[in-house]
């Protein structure tokens, strides 16, 4: 059984039941992608979160901007949650390496706190998966760790089977292609979820707004 199957076949469940009382008491102006987000002129047609627990963002985000709001996560039970909470939003269960959207359907992408879990033969499958369904001149929204450099970690809540998580720096994923510019970005600390310069390397986090480059586009992209 991989990584993914774990998460899909429980442990999604189980980070839902942990993390509740974080997500009944969530303010959005704490909330470290909001923060990012917000710091620009940005308005979202259509956005979707990858990894999106029951939604939470995604409403703040729909009230904000009126935007068209869709969410996938592994556990059926954050989902369900979160159809009842957010009738509103288009949520479903997921994963982020098998996106069943249409080329370039979203303006924007939210990833948050996601690529460390993935195994490692569905990390370069779940980045163009991403990639495929972003439109040119989209946004991606990627929050992870920021460890001085790679490293591998036992994921402590599961003894079962050998678990892991994997701190790197994921926004490089996307712009090491060229296909991407840094917009801006923020970093912080996982201990505390607030803005911080102090954060050691293995707690630092970081928030990455990028771009998708329209230039590169093999067909000239018409005004909307």
């Amino acid at each position: 059984m991989g990584q993914e199957d774990i998460w899909k076949n429980g442990e999604g469940d189980n980070w839902f039941k942990r993390n509740h009382g974080y997500l009944v008491s969530w303010q959005p102006e704490n909330d470290m992608p909001l923060k990012l987000l917000n710091k620009y002129p940005i308005i979202p047609k259509k956005v979707l979160e990858v990894g999106c627990c029951n939604g939470y963002r995604l409403a703040t985000i729909a009230k904000k901007h009126k935007s068209l709001c869709y969410g996938i996560d592994p556990s059926a039970e954050a989902i369900e949650d979160g159809k009842r909470r957010y009738p509103s939003i288009n949520l479903s269960v997921g994963v982020a390496s098998d996106l069943h959207f249409k080329d370039g359907e979203f303006d924007m992408v939210v990833i948050n706190f996601v690529f460390h879990w993935l195994a490692r033969e569905r990390l370069l499958r779940a980045v163009s998966e991403i990639d495929r369904i972003l439109k040119w001149e989209g946004y991606l929204l990627v929050g992870d760790f920021l460890p001085v450099s790679p490293c591998k970690v036992k994921y402590h809540h599961i003894s079962e089977v050998e678990t892991w998580t994997y701190k790197q720096n994921y926004c490089e994923m996307f712009t090491r292609s060229n296909l991407y510019n840094i917009v801006g970005a923020i970093t912080g600390s996982h201990l505390t979820g607030k803005i911080s310069n102090k954060a050691t390397s293995d707690h630092k986090t970081s928030y990455f707004l990028l771009q998708k480059r329209a230039e590169y586009a093999e067909v000239k992209l018409k005004p909307e």
